[in-house]
């Protein structure tokens, strides 16, 4: 697992400061969830859970999409673990609080993201929509 600053040049960043775990997908560019970034949240939750000094993560992104769904670049290959179900599940196993701040558009497997963190906290006009299970029908917060 990188350590507790991250590790330079992975799609996941994180920061500790002040009994927060600030983690950070940069994964340009539509930040998708790509296996390493799959990972990059599967060690950050590994990461809140196992640090007595942490008391809370908040997942945020850079860029104008908090996660824009599925790597369609994986589309086609095998299936690598984690697989997002999984990812989803930790984060919302985790003993303290994620806060999900959102950002510009929360599409499909990233609104799943979201979902799976206790709290969600969005930027005025951020659009979430699942638009593989519907015809691009969304919300606007």
């Amino acid at each position: 697992m990188p350590d507790a600053a991250g590790a330079a040049g992975l799609p996941v960043q994180w920061a500790m400061a002040d009994g927060l775990l600030e983690v950070t997908i940069d994964h340009p560019p539509v930040n998708a969830l790509s296996h390493a970034v799959r990972v990059g949240l599967m060690h950050a939750a590994e990461l809140l859970d196992s640090t007595a000094s942490l008391h809370a993560m908040i997942l945020r992104s850079t860029g104008s999409v908090f996660i824009g769904g599925a790597d369609i670049r994986e589309f086609g290959g095998p299936r690598l673990e984690p697989l997002l179900t999984a990812v989803c599940d930790r984060l919302e196993q985790c003993q303290k609080p994620v806060v999900a701040a959102l950002q510009g558009a929360a599409l499909g497997g990233g609104l799943e993201v979201a979902l799976a963190a206790h709290v969600r906290v969005a930027a005025p006009g951020v659009e979430v929509a699942f638009p593989e299970a519907v015809s691009y029908t969304h919300l606007r917060a």
